[in-house]
């Protein structure tokens, strides 16, 4: 995607502590998870062939997890506390602003009003004012936006969790804080292990629906991308092509088309949306030849119940990485 226009964006190397990695591809990404949360401890498996096309198949993963197997997805909501989010944001971004104007990528963040990004002498109390002027006239949208996130997820995580475990082959564990945000990119974190931001539905970026007319992301679609998809295999792909980061991923558009697929599959066997109404928000469609060649059993003609690496995103993650080998970075 062209710099000028991506919404998360971030010259940032791996071993900074506090960084928002964007994604780079072809089309605009709303939300970014933080790639280094190091929840998950990945043993090493076993290897058993199959006569499935000579594919290399993993058995079932078991107590792999580090914690006990919960996702929990927590928004938090108290005005304070978002107030107190808000103004950390707003600084990080500022410390931060030089190098994202360098990238090109300025144009994607936003400020309060009366915040100059260009002023280096802009103090903790300025950004505090310039928000407080901002926040009640935003307060019913932060209030409305978390208890929607947090409803869609109550209503949602009873037909994803049992999915995620079928199309993967293991339980998903996290806890994750949600911060709705007016300002920097359309979302993300700042900091390893810290809370994932998400921009309010009123300043969020649109995305064309299947008839093409532009619409903004759900907070269905967002919950499953960004935390199911992302968060929850990050820890598979630490180090590989399709590293979360966009920093070390030598092949950035395979990862988002990956997610992509990921999330589709979830969200029509869960039943949340049907196969054509699903919007594929990562971008990547140029590495579709071949990440859905492994993706699909068939990919001439994709069907999301007849999967190559059923129950074994291991073994997929595997077979992605060993064709990469030898094909371009992107």
């Amino acid at each position: 995607m062209a710099r000028s226009s991506h919404p998360f964006s971030s010259p940032f190397s791996k071993n900074e502590s506090e960084e928002e990695r964007p994604r780079r591809t072809k089309q605009t990404r709303f939300f970014k998870p933080e790639p280094e949360h190091q929840r998950f401890k990945l043993e090493k498996l076993p290897e058993i062939k199959t006569e499935n096309g000579g594919d290399t198949i993993e058995p079932p993963i078991e107590n792999m997890h580090e914690q006990d197997g919960k996702l929990i997805i927590e928004v938090i909501s108290n005005p304070a506390e978002i107030l107190e989010h808000e103004v950390a944001r707003v600084r990080w971004y500022l410390k931060e602003y030089a190098r994202y104007k360098s990238l090109g990528y300025d144009s994607v963040l936003r400020f309060p009003e009366g915040i100059d990004p260009e002023d280096t002498n802009v103090t903790d109390s300025d950004i505090r004012a310039a928000i407080d002027r901002e926040f009640s006239a935003n307060q019913a949208d932060y209030e409305a936006y978390a208890r929607k996130f947090q409803e869609t997820w109550n209503g949602m995580s009873g037909a994803m969790l049992p999915t995620m475990v079928r199309l993967y082959g293991f339980p998903s564990s996290g806890h994750f804080k949600i911060v709705p945000t007016a300002y920097g990119t359309g979302g993300g974190s700042l900091k390893k292990g810290g809370v994932v931001f998400f921009r309010l539905p009123k300043f969020r970026p649109q995305v064309q629906d299947g008839s093409g007319a532009p619409k903004p992301i759900t907070e269905v679609e967002a919950i499953t991308h960004e935390i199911l998809c992302h968060e929850a295999t990050a820890h598979l792909r630490d180090g590989t092509a399709i590293d979360d980061s966009p920093i070390l991923a030598t092949h950035q558009e395979h990862k988002e088309r990956l997610m992509d697929l990921l999330g589709r599959t979830l969200l029509v066997r869960s039943g949340m949306m049907k196969r054509e109404e699903v919007r594929m928000v990562g971008g990547g469609d140029a590495a579709s030849v071949d990440v859905d060649s492994l993706y699909y059993t068939n990919p001439t003609n994709p069907d999301e119940n007849n999967l190559r690496f059923e129950g074994n995103l291991v073994g997929l993650v595997r077979a992605i990485e060993e064709k990469l080998k030898n094909t371009s970075p992107s």
